[in-house]
């Protein structure tokens, strides 16, 4: 049931970020015309402070597995950005500090592991050439090369097997089954909304049953036409009784002077049992908030060593 579960979850983050925004142009989920047209059509600021704040929880068999605690602060514009972000991961037990500033100003990036004290450095031109050449290193190991998505070649991806059902069923899927959103009391001058998805609704969708049915087919080593019918309604049953217990929540301020988001949060919990009966769970909270810029700005570094040294530290680490 591993890989049911995986196929599942990437299901999910599929449909939320295909199906919504489609079916969004003729659904409400709830709201108003009015309050829907505010919240649908609220753009990002094209330059802004923020700051944010998010922590995630992995626990396998009822013991922590691995986690991270963030917070961090900077600004964004169309010639810079910049972004401090201090915590720490723990994984295995083992607390890892996390201290790391990046700016962006002139053509270049800069990045600091350490807070500020010892920087690299490199222009947009040098980062892609590095980056292109990562993605092709791991093109090999994977089942999809990263540099023909980054170009717009689906073709492999297409290729994948699940891939088409697990399309057909997300082109069919009524989103108004699982999500629901309400307006809340406005704060601060800004329009509060929320936003729900009722993650064991979306799994037992009669439309996703295709997925279903090749997902299971793969982990039996089998293929979907060998699945019957009555074992499909008891797999749905199955994997809504699994996540009866998760949640995804999103809440969106509006500025309603401005009408631009001034604050996102996210609250995402999954609750899936595991074979030695306790349960596995994912936590993951992010919260984005955003103000005016001011007169901030971003500096590049007094003095900094090529990025092309930390790429080669990283690489050698991995």
């Amino acid at each position: 049931m591993k890989s049911t579960r995986i196929v599942f979850l990437l299901c999910l983050l599929a449909i939320l970020v295909a199906v919504f925004p489609a079916a969004a142009q003729e659904e409400t989920f709830g709201l108003s015309a009015e309050d829907f047209a505010l919240m649908t059509g609220a753009q990002f600021p094209e330059d802004a402070a923020f700051n944010l704040a998010t922590q995630f929880g992995l626990a396998l068999d009822g013991d922590d597995y691995a986690s991270w605690d963030f917070a961090g602060s900077g600004l964004f514009a169309s010639d810079m950005f910049s972004l401090l972000l201090n915590g720490s991961i723990t994984s295995a037990g083992s607390d890892t500090p996390l201290n790391i500033e990046l700016r962006g100003v002139d053509g270049s990036l800069y990045i600091s592991p350490d807070g500020g004290t010892n920087w690299f450095g490199g222009t947009a031109e040098e980062i892609e050439q590095m980056l292109s050449g990562f993605a092709s290193s791991m093109g090999s190991d994977l089942p999809v090369n990263p540099e023909d998505l980054a170009s717009g070649d689906m073709s492999d991806l297409m290729a994948q097997p699940g891939v088409m059902e697990a399309i057909m069923a997300i082109s069919s899927i009524d989103p108004t089954t699982f999500v629901t959103i309400v307006r809340d009391a406005d704060v601060d001058g800004s329009a509060h909304f929320t936003t729900t998805v009722d993650i064991a609704a979306l799994v037992a969708s009669p439309e996703l049953a295709p997925v279903i049915a090749s997902a299971a087919a793969g982990s039996m080593d089998t293929t979907a036409n060998d699945v019957t019918e009555e074992q499909l309604q008891q797999m749905s049953a199955m994997m809504a009784s699994m996540f009866q217990d998760s949640s995804l929540v999103l809440d969106q301020y509006v500025n309603l002077a401005t009408n631009e988001v001034s604050r996102l949060t996210l609250t995402l919990a999954l609750t899936l049992p595991s074979e030695s009966g306790t349960s596995n769970a994912i936590n993951l909270t992010l919260d984005f908030g955003l103000s005016d810029i001011g007169d901030a700005t971003v500096v590049a570094p007094e003095s900094f060593e090529p990025i092309s040294q930390a790429m080669g530290a990283l690489m050698g680490g991995m």
